[in-house]
This record gives structure tokens, C-alpha cells and sequence, in this order.
């Protein structure tokens, strides 16, 4: 009895956006909503900042990933 729906777009090599909309038809409201964005350093390194709002509130999430060993042939 939901909707999901969203959507990314990688803007260039180091950055993306992306959203996810979760509705709920029974209640007729926009139950979850989130936005993020990310970016690459180095080559090696992959930051994130997510806002998340849920029924109860926002949540704000920050990541950061490893994603190659530098000077390496080892990728994740």
C-alpha cells in the first residue's frame, strides 16, 4: 500500500545526487523522504551526507568509504 519512487544522477566523475520518496496511499501522506549527496577524493575515498526524514524526525548521516588501495591493482 506504498509507493517508492526516487532517483540518482552522477553530475561528473566526483559528484552525485540522489532522492527516495516513500508515499503511503492508506494514509495519504509522504511517509519517508530522502535526499543525499556524494562525492570522490583521490580516486581512493568516498564521501556521503544523507538527510532522511522519517515520521518521527530528520536523520542526517554522514559516510565515508575506502574504495582502492592507492598505487595498487586492488579495487572494491
Amino acid at each position: 500500500n506504498e509507493i517508492l519512487y526516487g532517483i540518482g544522477y552522477r553530475v561528473n566523475d566526483k559528484w552525485s545526487i540522489a532522492f527516495e520518496h516513500r508515499y503511503d496511499l492508506e494514509r495519504d501522506v509522504l511517509a519517508r523522504q530522502s535526499y543525499e549527496l556524494r562525492r570522490t577524493f583521490a580516486d581512493c575515498i568516498d564521501t556521503g551526507i544523507e538527510f532522511r526524514e522519517r515520521e518521527s524526525g530528520w536523520d542526517i548521516s554522514l559516510q565515508v568509504s575506502l574504495t582502492a588501495f592507492p598505487g595498487t591493482g586492488i579495487k572494491f
